[in-house]
């Protein structure tokens, strides 16, 4: 995989996100990830450790896996769920 295609996968989902807007958590996390693979040299990455690079790209994809599963996958809570409740059994009793 090359540096151009990390975000392939996100930038085909509709987010809502005008072309070239990172709007979503998981879209600014994934092109900061990106970035850092372009601009990133193998001496830069010999000199810090490769163990110590990896290790860091492992937690950003643990980042972006959480952004992606709170954007679309996570439930939200209902605010108040007894009045709900009751504003749609008012609803059906009129």
């Amino acid at each position: 995989m090359s540096t151009g295609e990390v975000g392939t996968p996100l930038d085909v989902i509709q987010t809502g996100s005008p072309e070239g807007a990172l709007q979503l958590k998981a879209e600014k996390l994934l092109g900061r990830l990106r970035s850092e693979f372009e601009f990133t040299q193998a001496v830069d990455i010999i000199h810090s450790g490769l163990h110590k690079f990896i290790d860091r790209v492992q937690l950003s994809i643990n980042e972006v896996d959480a952004a992606i599963f709170n954007s679309f996958f996570a439930t939200q809570p209902i605010a108040n769920v007894r009045e709900l409740a009751q504003s749609q059994s008012t609803s059906t009793a009129e």
